[in-house]
């Protein structure tokens, strides 16, 4: 997906600031970031009202701990960006270091913090940061499109996209049948954990679990559901409901 990670600088010294900025930028040019600085401020109303608005699955925040001039210092900051943005990446700048011990205590978890003291350090640390956000990030893309199962030692890695239903194997109450476009395979779960792993997936029937995106029709009379590869499995009257909601 083409979902730009905004960045949200919120910093009361306008020479640190820039130099925050300027580092920042400077690394998604050169690794060629899916990503913006999208507000760089001294002021936190700004920024918390920038928030607000995100559209992106996430945002990344670097805050300046100590804000001189303002009612709220960064720790107050990052309770609200956390109340808005539950898996926002929070990094404190701080120029010493017993204000990072105040914040470990106020459980935000932060992902990592700055010190500013050492330009060079700082330019290094913002690098390394990023870096590891998005190496992060597209682990998590690249794994939301596969599921992965283990049966007799082998581990597959199964593209979402071919996996029509999963069904209970008769006889076999801790194994499951996960059934691609043209093949079926064996492996060990329990069919009410399969829900979980996956936004597309549905248990529409007790004994069985659907991928949504390949529904092609839906029969709510005999209660029958249709799916890309032609097969029909049946839906109870929950699971009807459910797959129609």
């Amino acid at each position: 997906s083409n979902d730009m990670i905004p960045i949200y600088i919120c910093e009361d010294d306008p020479k640190q600031l820039e130099v925050l900025s300027t580092v920042i930028k400077n690394r998604i040019m050169i690794e060629n970031l899916d990503s913006y600085v999208h507000i760089s401020t001294s002021d936190p109303e700004e920024l918390l009202n920038a928030a607000k608005i995100r559209t992106s699955s996430f945002g990344i925040y670097f805050l300046d701990i100590e804000l001189e001039d303002s009612e709220m210092d960064g720790v107050a900051i990052g309770k609200l960006i956390r109340e808005l943005d539950p898996l926002g990446k929070i990094i404190y700048v701080t120029s010493h270091t017993e204000m990072s011990m105040k914040i470990l205590k106020s459980n935000i978890e932060p992902t990592d913090y700055i010190v500013k003291e050492d330009l060079y350090d700082l330019k290094e640390n913002v690098e390394h940061i990023l870096s590891k956000i998005f190496e992060d990030f597209q682990m998590s893309q690249i794994q939301k499109d596969i599921f992965k199962i283990e049966f007799n030692d082998e581990i597959k890695f199964l593209p979402i996209k071919d996996i029509q239903y999963f069904s209970t194997s008769l006889g076999a109450p801790h194994k499951l049948e996960v059934h691609l476009t043209h093949a079926q395979l064996q492996f060990y779960e329990k069919i009410k954990e399969i829900e979980k792993m996956h936004r597309n997936f549905i248990r529409c029937h007790k004994s069985y679990v659907i991928n949504t995106q390949n529904v092609r029709s839906i029969n709510k009379k005999t209660r029958e559901v249709t799916l890309a590869n032609g097969e029909t499995i049946p839906a109870s009257i929950r699971g009807l409901k459910k797959l129609i909601s």
